[in-house]
């Protein structure tokens, strides 16, 4: 075989190849990129000797060459040795490949001995050793398979039987096997090494045990004997350093005990701190039973258990808010819904080797670093806190320990099995969904709502806190014992390792050891931004090539970072983990407590009870007094929203960079919550909308200290364009919308440079066009914030503006795919059902609305009446959603099960209902013939006295506000004369002026304990800038994306 079971970096080429083999170097620089190449090289040596010499030998060092004698054996396994394993609730996968494995191992186990090798331990093994097996085998068995079927050599008239003569007929027969591992050499090798790993980690637990079990009795058993497992789990953790995780022991006493593979010294410093913290709190924490013997350790089982009455949650609650303050100054993190147990009254935490972690500053001199960084300093960054993974489009699933709940879906795809035990089984990606834990606190056998609770959590934290502040000296001393301990540091995220993992265990990378390495040389892509330095993915590699989830650590007391077998990465970190610690208690201080505190309360309150957009004030219940336009006041409102930004803008070292911390909503319309992180880039609530006000202000009062926050957040928006250019993969699969998708920055470059007339903006806008072309194809939104209606409109300025028939031939596309995707039949046609949604939606931002003014304007553009016709039936089916006692259109969202509109709710604003309504119908009015007009007339008078009426807000912003309302309004009177609804609109838009002159930003935005969103649609920004343009009315309106 050559040893192909070797890894490259394993292997000394012989003689010099200097020609490099173009097909091969093409086809890794696909599956790579150059940059991933250049890096193997610079890592490795000779990129030509890798991938185009076939001449080698192996060196002295290489490990599998100590398991040769067991790799004969697996090598020769067949079922004829004896069955051990006994799999009695299900059918065994290719039982006849794994089961002779299963029972080499087995053997193996036996020969060694122990006293506690019982049926139980057998068995646990048996299960952990074939799902890793299969782990490392699932791939390239369905593959062959599926080549014996392709083929024509399986037997059988169904999926079923054929499946049954592949396992019994091939997989049965040894010599199909040999074959099959000179094939798959590294199949070979990475199951010789899964059984040995294995089977060593088991052996040296038993020992352990053994060794150890007179301190377990007296530690954990008071003094209750025991004389054999009764139970084990061992599939409970990550496999690290060569197979090793946590186990749980169910010992013949009953007495649960956990096994950790390493050294628990952290957990005792850990334990003794909280103790010291106590003394400063109304209720003590749980003592976790901790004994470290070295190089591993014993804890205590905790075992979950609901609160027996109200006054034990209260208590639950306050300690959880002591532990956030423990494990924010602790700097803790990944204490996520698994790594924390409630126990009745008391959180614990049941892993906590992240304690004193450190962080390595990115080198990269960005906003969003700053940001971030700023983040990972507060009590946001351990886990226990509500946060959302793998976010995309508003959604993501958060696996907090506090909140973290099952049937959560991810709105990521993992590879699961389809057609078990079929000719036809395969990997299908699908979406995860999160399972049941114990780290909810429930009354009985209801989960209490945290929200509930907030004074609780408040109080643990603040008691916590000043009591740490109030004796900084004491506690600083006794930092001192969290000197030189070793403890986890996470470099990368668990499930880009697995993906990457299940993916080097395709049949092409088995076949040579250095296709498989190379393969997962894919972490070297931008490492200097992830990993920091070259060494770390060099680690990274080397550890997954083992089959482990790869592991580092840290020394307290050093700046350094150590691999999985002790590997040194000098000066890896700013500073130690210890004086970190030392520097956060000295920056204890009563104003950082109420930011931290401002975080909590943010992120832990209700949204779905606050209903942010309906918060309506009747106009008869208000005296609102006659006012004049005073454009003085107008402009001093616009400046103190501007100072207010300017004061929180984030600026990067040497304010080229800019970014705000924002706060967004986050999940589904009946389920969200606030997600704190850097803002984003798009128009809706990131930083495209600053730049268009900050560009806008300057245009009217030219100034210094604009210009340069203009100027930073323009390079972010240049950097995000040429990085989605350079990216170049999977584009397809962004949101092309106007206000939340890569139309809003293309829109963005257009007010832009309609605003400062330089080149740069429109050059930017024809760049990311390239981009946005990409987005249209697989567009399911449909609507102007997400889907393709916003892109339309933004593709008909850029038209407009350049006179290039390229950006009317792509709205064109994009028109047809929606008069494609337009429902042409039944009860709702006319509508469109965006991705997620039950039924189609009235409306501007999600609904009918906006995909009309999107194709009214492509029929302006055009004069094909295909878009015109889809326009009229969409205003047609919008119409029949109209209630005329409620002057409004039905709102079809659905909230637990029911829609907005059947409980009474009717919204008035941009976003949803009669305003945004209004908004689309006077924008299609100035663009339709006398016949068509009749249509809109009845809407425009029914919408307005609905928006006059209903309108007034508890909220000041764009998207579901009074500055967004009466701006419409206001473009409704630049086509109707309607001298009562502008003495109103006057009237409100002065008021609000006068209260921002008075820092009241909002009427009663009370649900974000006194933060002020800086985004366009819902914050700052955007009602800076429609103040703007009550003063210079050349400004275009962003909400009907007008230029």
């Amino acid at each position: 075989m050559m040893d192909r079971d070797s890894y490259f970096s394993e292997r000394i080429y012989l003689g010099q190849n200097d020609e490099i083999d173009t097909e091969v170097y093409a086809y890794w620089e696909k599956i790579l990129g150059k940059d991933v190449l250049d890096s193997v090289e610079h890592l490795y040596g000779s990129l030509n000797s890798i991938i185009g010499s076939s001449e080698y030998k192996t060196k002295d060092i290489n490990p599998f060459r100590e398991y040769e004698s067991m790799a004969e054996q697996v090598s020769n396994a067949n079922g004829k040795q004896g069955l051990y394993v006994r799999f009695p609730d299900q059918k065994l996968v290719f039982s006849e490949f794994f089961v002779p494995l299963i029972n080499l191992g087995i053997n193996d186990m036996k020969k060694n001995g122990n006293v506690f090798l019982s049926e139980s331990v057998i068995d646990e093994y048996s299960n952990v050793l074939l799902e890793r097996l299969g782990r490392v085998s699932l791939s390239t068995l369905m593959f062959e398979m599926y080549l014996c079927k392709q083929e024509g050599y399986l037997k059988g008239d169904s999926p079923e039987e054929e499946y049954d003569y592949y396992n019994e007929a091939f997989l049965g027969n040894t010599n199909y096997k040999r074959e099959l591992f000179k094939i798959y050499p590294c199949l070979l090798r990475t199951i010789t090494e899964t059984i040995h790993n294995l089977t060593t980690y088991f052996s040296v637990l038993l020992t352990r045990l053994e060794n150890d079990k007179r301190r377990i009795v007296e530690k954990f058993c008071a003094g209750k004997e025991f004389d054999s497992i009764s139970a084990i789990q061992s599939s409970v953790s990550d496999s690290h350093k060569k197979g090793n995780g946590v186990s749980v022991l169910t010992l013949s006493n009953n007495i649960k005990i956990v096994y950790k593979p390493r050294s628990m010294k952290i957990e005792t410093v850990y334990l003794d701190f909280m103790k010291k913290i106590n003394e400063g709190c109304k209720y003590k924490m749980y003592n976790v039973l901790a004994e470290d013997v070295g190089d591993y350790g014993w804890e205590e089982y905790i075992s979950y258990k609901s609160c027996s009455d109200t006054q034990e949650l209260h208590r639950y609650f306050y300690r959880f808010g002591v532990l956030i303050f423990s494990s924010h100054i602790l700097n803790i993190n990944d204490l996520h819904e698994e790594n924390l147990i409630a126990c009745g009254e008391y959180p614990v935490i049941i892993d906590a080797e992240t304690i004193l972690d450190n962080r390595r500053r990115n080198q990269v001199n960005s906003a969003k670093e700053e940001i971030n960084y700023i983040l990972h300093e507060s009590v946001l960054h351990s886990g226990l806190l509500p946060h959302y993974r793998f976010s995309k489009l508003g959604k993501g699933v958060d696996m907090s320990a506090i909140k973290g709940a099952e049937g959560e879906e991810y709105p990521i795809r993992i590879p699961k099995i389809v057609d078990i035990c079929t000719s036809n089984m395969r990997f299908e990606y699908k979406k995860p969904v999160t399972h049941s834990n114990k780290n909810l606190a429930k009354l009985g056998e209801k989960v209490a709502p945290v929200y509930h609770f907030l004074e609780d959590i408040n109080a643990g934290f603040r008691d916590a806190y000043t009591y740490v502040l109030n004796y900084k000296s004491q506690f600083i001393t006794f930092t001192n014992r969290f000197g030189n301990l070793n403890v986890r540091h996470l470099v990368q995220d668990t499930q880009r390792y697995s993906m990457l993992l299940h993916t080097s265990y395709h049949p092409d990378f088995m076949q040579d050891g250095r296709d498989r390495q190379l393969f997962l040389c894919s972490v070297l892509k931008n490492y200097k931004e992830f990993q920091g330095d070259i060494h770390v993915p060099e680690l990274e590699i080397k550890d997954m090539l083992n089959m482990d989830i790869p592991y580092f650590y840290l020394n307290t007391s050093e700046t350094a970072l150590y691999g999985s077998e002790g590997e040194c990465i000098e000066n890896y970190f700013e500073n130690t983990s210890l004086c970190h610690l030392q520097d956060k208690i000295h920056g204890l201080c009563e104003e950082d407590m109420k930011k931290q505190q401002m975080f909590m309360d943010i992120i832990l309150s209700n949204v779905n009870e606050i209903g942010v957009e309906d918060n309506k004030i009747e106009v008869h219940s208000l005296c609102l007094p006659s006012c004049q336009k005073d454009n003085k006041v107008i402009l001093k409102a616009v400046l103190k929203l501007a100072d207010n930004l300017m004061h929180t803008a984030i600026f990067n070292s040497d304010k080229s960079e800019v970014n705000w911390i924002g706060v967004s909503l986050i999940g589904s319309e009946d389920d969200c919550a606030w997600d704190i992180r850097p803002l984003g880039t798009y128009l809706y609530e990131g930083v495209s909308g600053l730049a268009i006000f900050f560009k806008a202000l300057n245009s009217v009062i030219p100034k210094q200290e604009y210009k340069i926050i203009s100027d930073a957040i323009a390079k972010e928006l240049f950097t995000y364009t040429d990085e989605m250019l350079e990216r170049k993969e999977d584009l397809e699969k962004e949101s092309s919308g106007a206000f939340g998708g890569e139309a809003s920055i293309m829109y963005t470059y257009e007010i832009l440079y309609l605003i400062s007339k330089e080149e740069k903006y429109l050059e930017y806008a024809r760049k990311h066009f390239a981009i946005l072309k990409k987005a249209i194809m697989e567009d399911a939104n449909f609507d102007i914030v997400y889907g393709n209606s916003g892109a339309i409109i933004v593709l008909i300025n850029m038209y407009h503006l350049t006179n290039d028939i390229q950006y009317l031939e792509s709205a064109i596309h994009a028109g047809e795919l929606l008069i494609k995707a337009q429902i042409q039949y039944g009860e709702i046609k006319g509508g469109w059902i965006s991705d997620g949604r039950q039924s189609p939606l009235a409306g501007l931002s999600h609904g009918i609305s906006g995909m009309v003014l999107a194709l009214v304007k492509l029929w302006d553009a055009t004069k094909r009446d295909e878009f015109l016709n889809a326009a009229i039936v969409g205003i047609k089916y919008e119409n029949s959603l109209f209630v005329p006692e409620k002057g409004n259109w039905k709102d079809e969202r659905v909230y637990s099960g029911e829609k907005a509109s059947d409980r009474g709710s009717y919204s008035v604003a941009w976003c949803h209902g009669a305003a945004g309504i209004l908004l689309n119908r006077v924008k299609i009015y100035t663009l339709l013939d006398k016949e068509h007009k009749t249509l809109l007339k009845d809407d425009i008078r029914e919408a307005v006295k609905t928006v006059v009426r209903e309108g007034i807000l508890g909220n000041n912003c764009l998207c579901h506000g009074n500055l967004g309302n009466t701006e419409i309004l206001e473009e409704y009177l630049k086509c109707f004369s309607d001298e009562e609804t502008m003495a109103h609109c006057i009237t409100l838009r002065q008021i609000i002026a006068e209260n921002i002159c008075r820092e009241k930003y909002d009427c009663n935005n009370a649900y974000l304990f006194g933060y002020k969103l800086p985004g366009f649609m819902t914050g700052l920004s955007g009602m800076g800038y429609s103040m703007l343009r009550d003063i210079n009315s050349n400004l275009p309106c962003i909400l009907a994306l007008d230029i």
